[in-house]
């Protein structure tokens, strides 16, 4: 169950849409592409979910596509620092978007 404030919107994927072969064929393409994207710094992507949990990832290729460096520690132990830094990431996201001024519904989240 998901309790949502008035006027907000979430989107998810349905459980059952993870075991359809259009969709695994997409996160295949996505994962083959973000690899490619991330071959020089010998980053190797193979479970989304486990691999972008921390935002250690999702950095190094925002970097790589915006060419802009994030100040943020390299690795970070604490599952609370992992939850702070993978926040910055996708507020970084936001605003490269520029999601940030837009509906604050409508945004990334952790």
């Amino acid at each position: 169950d998901y309790e949502l404030e008035e006027n907000e919107e979430r989107f998810m994927i349905e459980p059952k849409s993870y075991s359809s072969a259009k969709f695994r064929e997409l996160m295949q393409i996505f994962i083959d592409w973000v690899n490619d994207e991330l071959a020089p710094q010998r980053i190797i992507v193979k479970d989304l979910e486990e691999d972008f949990y921390d935002g250690q990832v999702l950095q190094m290729l925002l970097e790589k596509l915006s060419g802009e460096k994030l100040d943020l520690p390299e690795v970070t132990q604490s599952e609370e620092g992992q939850r702070q830094k993978l926040q910055v990431v996708l507020n970084s996201v936001n605003k490269i978007l520029g999601l940030q001024n837009q509906n604050p519904n409508c945004k990334w989240s952790v």
